[in-house]
């Protein structure tokens, strides 16, 4: 019996009370309780019962079952594993038995900063004002903060010069990347040079081809010339001839007129006609002579103009063999001698004004 009041628990939800058996007068006596009630009160509903610490479930009226029971972690009697608190001592016992272990190089660091804990100590307590807590004054007092402000200045100006270098570097590198464009179009300047120079030695090759049929034309039409004034001046020859002849042959009739043989004036007739078709033919002909004489000269400029081009090409071909490098030097070079002309310049203007003030 005392054990049962000693484990006696409060009830589950499921489980009631037992029925008090109740008489009839027991109804029928009056009940002195207030006739009224909140609005949130249920009879129906009873408080939430504890767990029992012992097997971690609910129970009312009832002796627990893990009193005879032993637990699987600590072999105990009197309760379960999962209410079990054993465990959680031994974790703490292990914990506190751990320490942590300096490695050599942090006790050589731990050794030389207490050593200038104590120099500065010791400096402090040499002089007068040593009960002085202030940590401004102990730092002024610090033999090494000359060393570490130097050191903070160097750390710094080695910081400026990186960042200058830097930019240095990066404008070097958009000079390069305009010098390689310029190169770039220089190369497509080129290449274009090179097509213009080759459509032009087609077209020259053309045109000398031209030259050697006109040239063969007008040797042609010379020829024909020369026949022509040949033929001309016997023609010429026989017109003065027939001439002789027709003043030789003049005759008179009774009335004193003059008669002529109609055959000497049939052949005059003919022979100006054919003196007029030869003067027109060597008119034509000088006029075709002087357009050649015209077009020989186009052709000439034409050839100058081709020589002057393919010494330009060969010109940028020689450039073109150098390496972009090459190219480079090549203009740092220009602007040096550029620049020593203009500081000879210089020297020169002032050695002059040295002598004038001199005299």
């Amino acid at each position: 019996m005392v054990e049962d009041r000693l484990f006696r628990q409060p009830q589950q939800h499921s489980e009631l009370p037992p029925r008090r058996e109740t008489s009839f007068n027991d109804n029928m006596n009056y009940s002195f309780q207030p006739q009224w009630r909140q609005w949130n009160y249920f009879p129906c509903q009873l408080p939430t019962m504890p767990t029992c610490g012992r097997c971690g479930n609910k129970h009312l009226y009832k002796v627990c079952y893990s009193l005879t029971r032993s637990c699987y972690k600590c072999k105990k009697i009197g309760h379960y594993a999962r209410m079990c608190k054993t465990s959680d001592v031994r974790k703490l016992e292990l914990s506190a038995l751990k320490c942590h272990q300096k490695s050599a190089r942090q006790i050589q660091r731990d050794k030389k900063r207490m050593d200038t804990y104590i120099q500065n100590k010791k400096t402090c307590r040499e002089l007068p004002f040593s009960n002085l807590k202030d940590t401004n004054f102990g730092k002024y007092l610090d033999v090494t903060c000359v060393i570490k402000t130097e050191l903070k200045n160097v750390k710094q100006k080695f910081k400026d010069d990186q960042i200058n270098q830097q930019n240095r570097v990066n404008e070097l590198q958009s000079q390069l990347e305009k010098l390689v464009n310029e190169i770039i179009q220089a190369r497509r300047i080129i290449t274009t040079f090179i097509d213009q120079t080759s459509d032009l030695k087609q077209e020259n090759e053309k045109l000398s081809i031209t030259v050697d049929q006109y040239k063969e034309s007008e040797a042609v039409r010379n020829q024909i010339l020369e026949e022509l004034t040949k033929r001309n001046s016997e023609l010429l020859e026989e017109l003065e001839e027939y001439k002789e002849i027709e003043e030789e042959n003049i005759m008179f009739d009774s009335d004193g007129e003059e008669t002529y043989f109609i055959t000497n004036k049939d052949v005059d007739k003919i022979l100006e006609k054919q003196r007029d078709t030869h003067l027109k033919l060597v008119s034509k002909l000088k006029d075709e002579n002087r357009t050649l004489k015209s077009k020989m000269e186009h052709l000439t400029s034409v050839q100058c103009a081709n020589s002057t081009i393919e010494k330009q090409e060969t010109r940028l071909n020689t450039e073109t063999r150098m390496s972009p490098m090459d190219i480079v030097d090549k203009l740092i070079q220009n602007q040096n001698s550029k620049h020593s002309t203009k500081s000879s310049s210089k020297n020169s203007k002032r050695k002059s004004r040295v002598s004038k003030n001199t005299f």
